[in-house]
């Protein structure tokens, strides 16, 4: 009876493993900053919110986190997407707007710039809009 138990589950072990992948292909990819909203000014030692809005390319993109660059006073801002290509595929999105809000919070007063990545333009340079803001 030990063995007829042993070889069951044994058929059962083997047959429940797959062997066949599920075939997606994971990336991570940058997204440019389509537009934002934030404050005429920011306070020290306070969480200020910015909200920043971006367009989602297909179904397969998704927030992952922002990528948030610090230089002395100047932050560089876009959006880190996770993309996930199952056997499905991904379809194209035209107008999604999505939006995330970024949590700034500075320790020092003085005037901070803010460089959003808009893209790459035809040659392959990084666009920026700048915004400088004080922070009082």
């Amino acid at each position: 009876m030990k063995k007829l138990i042993a070889l069951f589950s044994m058929i059962f072990i083997i047959t429940s493993c797959s062997l066949e992948s599920n075939n997606q292909n994971i990336y991570y990819e940058l997204l440019p900053v389509d537009s934002y909203v934030m404050p005429a000014e920011f306070h020290v030692n306070t969480e200020n919110l910015i909200v920043v809005k971006f367009k989602r390319p297909t179904t397969c993109h998704a927030f992952d986190h922002f990528y948030y660059e610090l230089d002395d006073f100047t932050r560089t801002v876009a959006i880190q997407s996770i993309v996930i290509e199952g056997n499905s595929g991904c379809t194209a999105l035209t107008n999604e707007i999505a939006e995330q809000t970024l949590r700034f919070k500075p320790t020092e007063t003085g005037t901070y710039t803010f460089k959003f990545w808009k893209g790459k333009d035809s040659n392959g340079q990084n666009l920026f809009e700048e915004v400088v803001i004080d922070v009082i």
